[in-house]
């Protein structure tokens, strides 16, 4: 079982209340990482190995990576963000089921390897919605 770092008590309560309630739905996390060597991370061997990681366990809880991106800097605010990735799991019990997960081991060690900060936003799935 893997530690969660950093852990807002509050907002991970909820998660849970939505996971045990009987209306446990999709939801998007979408995640700013901040990596110890800036964006030179991104070809690192570390960072090819957290990826591989990363789909492993977003595997195990049918989790997917929808998108993903390099950020080039913030026009507006003062955040140290290297990388935003917005990954979709099909309900809340599969974002908590991640650190009791056969590779959360894997995951939590390729990730302490380059992810120096993360904050994770909880958010409704992405949808596409069609304008007139």
């Amino acid at each position: 079982m893997a530690e969660i770092p950093n852990i807002n008590k509050q907002a991970f309560d909820e998660v849970y209340k939505i996971a045990n309630s009987g209306d446990d739905r999709p939801v998007l996390m979408l995640n700013l990482n901040t990596y110890f060597h800036g964006q030179s991370t991104l070809s690192s061997d570390a960072y090819a190995a957290y990826n591989s990681a990363v789909e492993a366990i977003l595997r195990e809880v049918k989790g997917k990576i929808l998108w993903r991106s390099p950020v080039y800097g913030q026009p507006v605010g003062k955040q140290n963000v290297d990388e935003v990735l917005a990954v979709w799991y099909p309900n809340h019990q599969a974002f908590i089921d991640i650190k009791d997960a056969p590779s959360s081991a894997r995951f939590a060690e390729a990730k302490n390897r380059v992810v120096k900060h993360a904050i994770i936003h909880r958010s409704d799935p992405y949808t596409v919605e069609r304008v007139p």
